[in-house]
């Protein structure tokens, strides 16, 4: 058994030393070098080419996964931050920051879906307090019966919208959550 070892050690760095040294060729990567001694430890000689090509699909496969996870992970981030700064932005700082949160590209189901309800909440929250605005501007006013009616129709779809906007904060803030749970962030 000893000599079989021996032999396969020596083919194993003999063909090291080939891939190496062969005029033209590029020096062995790490890969390569890590492959060579994996074979020899496991008493192959020679590798074959189907199983250093199936050994290199499956490296590259992983590879390409995990860039993908890398990106999700940063588009995650970035659409994070855009939302936690439309949060604690003043309500007078937020449609900036909505259109801010509302440019920021999204390629997955989950973070688009994070993106429009945040946007959507948000929207509705300004909306609610501009209508609010109104009409305490138009009560501070004096006005004849129609303002009285106008007012009141003011007050009435600022407190809907600031009704919907609470339901859709509390979902935006629950989706978030999964999000940061998800990639750690």
């Amino acid at each position: 058994m000893a000599s079989d070892s021996g032999r396969a050690r020596a083919s194993a760095v003999t063909l090291f030393r080939i891939a190496a040294s062969e005029p033209g060729a590029a020096p062995a990567t790490d890969f390569q070098t890590a492959s060579l001694l994996a074979y020899h430890r496991a008493g192959v000689t020679k590798p074959s080419a189907f199983l250093v090509a199936a050994i290199a699909l499956v490296v590259t496969a992983l590879g390409c996964k995990g860039e993908r996870e890398q990106a999700e992970r940063a588009e995650a981030g970035r659409i994070a931050h855009a939302i936690a700064a439309l949060r604690d932005a003043p309500n007078e700082a937020k449609p900036p920051r909505i259109a801010a949160l509302d440019s920021e590209k999204c390629t997955s189901e989950a973070l688009c879906e994070l993106k429009r309800v945040c946007v959507d909440a948000y929207r509705t929250h300004v909306r609610g307090l501009e209508a609010a605005r109104i009409a305490a501007r138009a009560l501070d006013s004096d006005g004849e019966s129609q303002a009285r009616e106008r007012i009141a129709e003011l007050v009435a779809a600022s407190e809907r919208d600031l009704v919907r906007a609470r339901e859709l904060v509390r979902r935006c803030s629950d989706l978030e959550s999964e999000v940061v749970r998800r990639f750690g962030l």
